[in-house]
């Protein structure tokens, strides 16, 4: 998968997907990039991230902002309920490039946050959730984690999560 329209133009796709492919990602994408330029506040602290929401009936993105919040209007369809929260700009950027593999074929489907339950010999239960399971025609799956540090928790729980389920997971 390419992250910029640079990697799009080294890729063996045919151009007319190129072409496609091109106007999607800059329609996706653009929101995004204005609104990381009008929203710059000094961090609070070296871990703290934005948080992104986006309409969860026309894919529009609503806010990029520090705090959660509750309420949110679409300006598009109207929508005042329905949003999909995502901790990290990193991982709604990885959701749009998820749309856009859908909307042009080379993805059947993707689920978001998908849980894990790992039950440990003590019977204490830890739960791992997955950001993005991807299904491609061809019929394999990936599992995709984003991450933007991996802390020790994580690393702990993605290798006991591989092991009891017998996945490989992905980081991005």
């Amino acid at each position: 998968m390419f992250k910029t329209i640079k990697q799009l133009e080294q890729s063996t796709l045919p151009e007319d997907l190129k072409q496609f492919v091109r106007n999607e990602f800059r329609k996706i994408m653009a929101p995004v990039d204005q609104l990381d330029l009008l929203y710059r506040p000094k961090p609070k602290n070296k871990w703290h991230n934005k948080h992104v929401y986006v309409c969860a009936a026309c894919d529009t993105i609503l806010a990029v902002v520090d705090l959660k919040k509750k309420i949110f209007h679409c300006t598009q369809c109207g929508e005042t309920k329905d949003y999909l929260f995502f901790p990290s700009k990193k991982e709604g950027a990885y959701y749009f490039k998820l749309l856009m593999l859908k909307r042009t074929g080379y993805v059947t489907y993707f689920v978001r946050q998908v849980r894990y339950p790992i039950f440990l010999d003590t019977g204490e239960k830890i739960v791992y959730v997955l950001d993005f399971l991807v299904k491609y025609p061809d019929g394999h799956t990936e599992y995709v984690d984003v991450k933007g540090k991996r802390l020790p928790e994580y690393v702990i729980k993605k290798k006991l999560v591989e092991e009891r389920w017998g996945i490989s997971i992905k980081e991005v």
